[in-house]
């Protein structure tokens, strides 16, 4: 809650802003990741859609007016958030710099942890994580580098640029598979054609039939292997649209990446583009909700396996060993697989401390 001199009392619910109007106590707007429903004189909602940089910073507020987009409202800033002059309506979106809440009466934006004062480029407390950049000073805004880095909560900061450059990369990757594997879908549909209608004019025979299956599983094994693709493409644009989370993408040497949340920042480690594409996989569960469990450990890895089977199938069926084999296809990315991966050493990574006897005899039980 926020009682000001000047707005009253203000209510806070997630996105949700409740305040009194005559003496009734409504929803003045809900604020969402693409802009914010406002609430109107007739107790209807009208959605103000945002327009923002690659800093999060909202440059642009329009609704749609007789058809058409209108812009109204406009934010320009200095480097370090101070506002320029702009076309500001009544009804104002006060969430701005990086998409954070301005405080009319301090001048301050509110990031969670501390507020910011972009006057002076300072936050108005210390660092609560100072001992981790012993060289900055612990009221420094992103290391004096609003250009490159954004802060999503007051207490660390972020590199977008990089961020965005893996990000690229990863899409590049995706897109060539996605030109190689459509061509291979071209070729494999004119060769079930042909022989289809090799059938129908001479006749089948057990040597077409088998050849016609072959083509149709592999027809559906490169349709599966588009989907992958062209769902990891999609899940990384929308990681890197969404406002209400913060995601980086974290560079480690290694055989082994991970992902975890991190001061509420869903951090992928990533040992190179392939282990890219699996950790993305991972850091879009953890978006949607999905948390690793005992009970799930396995079956949450499956998805990020035949996502990296899509980009590189040898990064999986030659560099990923498991006690149970090597999948040829996306279909024998199991459980029992993952179940039985293990690093360098010979220790499993998703059943830590279980002996190879005991895991053997598990999935023989299971059969």
């Amino acid at each position: 809650r926020k009682t000001s001199s000047t707005t009253g009392t203000t209510d806070y619910i997630g996105g949700i802003h409740y305040g009194t109007v005559s003496g009734n106590y409504v929803i003045n707007f809900i604020q969402t990741e693409e802009g914010r429903a406002v609430r109107q004189s007739d107790n209807s909602y009208k959605y103000e859609y945002n327009l923002t940089d690659h800093l999060g910073n909202v440059r642009k507020s329009f609704d749609i007016y007789a058809g058409a987009a209108r812009v109204i409202q406009s934010d320009d800033y200095y480097p370090f958030g101070m506002q320029k002059a702009g076309t500001v309506p009544g009804n104002a979106n006060k969430y701005l710099y990086n998409g954070k809440e301005m405080q009319e009466e301090l001048g301050q934006y509110d990031y969670g942890a501390r507020f910011y004062d972009p006057v002076i480029g300072r936050w108005n407390t210390v660092d609560l994580l100072a001992e981790n950049n012993r060289r900055w000073s612990p009221y420094n805004y992103t290391i004096n580098n609003p250009v490159r880095f954004v802060d999503p909560d007051g207490r660390d900061w972020l590199d977008p640029k990089k961020d965005q450059e893996i990000a690229d990369r990863l899409q590049a990757g995706l897109s060539a598979r996605l030109t190689t594997e459509q061509s291979n879908l071209k070729g494999a549909t004119k060769t079930m054609s042909r022989i289809e209608a090799k059938i129908a004019k001479d006749g089948t025979s057990a040597k077409l039939e088998k050849q016609l299956q072959s083509t149709r599983d592999e027809i559906g094994a490169i349709n599966a292997t588009i989907s992958d693709l062209q769902s990891s493409s999609r899940e990384i644009t929308e990681m890197g649209n969404t406002m209400a989370q913060k995601f980086t993408f974290k560079e480690i040497t290694g055989e082994v990446g991970g992902t975890e949340i991190v001061k509420g920042v869903i951090t992928m480690s990533i040992t190179g583009d392939v282990n890219g594409i699996h950790e993305a996989a991972h850091g879009y569960q953890r978006f949607k909700g999905n948390e690793t469990t005992e009970s799930n450990r396995w079956k949450l890895e499956i998805l990020p396996y035949q996502r990296q089977f899509a980009f590189d199938a040898s990064s999986v069926t030659n560099r990923v060993p498991s006690i149970f084999g090597s999948p040829s296809s996306r279909s024998e990315i199991t459980e029992k697989w993952v179940s039985g991966i293990h690093g360098s050493s010979g220790d499993f990574i998703y059943s830590p401390g279980v002996p190879t006897k005991s895991l053997r005899e598990f999935w023989k039980d299971k059969q």
